[in-house]
């Protein structure tokens, strides 16, 4: 995995939010998933399990499912939804949006928030953003459960 060896700039900024439940907001390249990695790699660390997901590569997942035999995607989403470590969220907001991933979506949310689970969430997307474009539950629900950290800065994938 790409970030398995990455360690964010700041150890003390990643260790501040141990044990909490974090959106990560800002700009592409900024370092949202590396702060995420960290963070997941100082749960390994700590003898938490970590799932890890590519919110977009995960909503294709669950639409390819409706086309096979075995597992259906309101299975796969209740697996996701109901995990009991830190569910780590990439991306949330870059796939193509549908009533049925706005649906998932807020179900996925609306369970950890109920379960009192643990998750990280990085989006380019503001919560005004998500409220406006998503859908005004599902940026509740991650106010109501997350510390939000808004990362700035130029986009550390370009050598500029």
């Amino acid at each position: 995995m790409k970030y398995q060896n990455i360690e964010y700039d700041n150890k003390d900024f990643v260790k501040s939010f141990f044990n909490k439940s974090v959106f990560l907001t800002g700009k592409t390249g900024v370092g949202k998933t590396t702060l995420m990695a960290s963070l997941a790699k100082l749960y390994f660390i700590n003898f938490k399990n970590v799932m890890w997901i590519s919110y977009p590569a995960f909503i294709m997942e669950l639409q390819s499912a409706f086309k096979k035999d075995g597992e259906s995607p309101f299975d796969m989403a209740v697996e996701v939804a109901r995990f009991s470590g830190v569910l780590a969220i990439d991306d949330i907001g870059a796939e193509k949006l549908t009533d049925f991933v706005r649906q998932i979506t807020y179900f996925i949310l609306n369970e950890r928030e109920q379960r009192m689970l643990p998750i990280i969430i990085t989006s380019n997307f503001s919560l005004q953003q998500i409220d406006e474009m998503i859908d005004p539950r599902i940026s509740s629900r991650i106010a109501g459960m997350c510390e939000v950290i808004k990362l700035t800065g130029k986009d550390r994938r370009i050598n500029a």
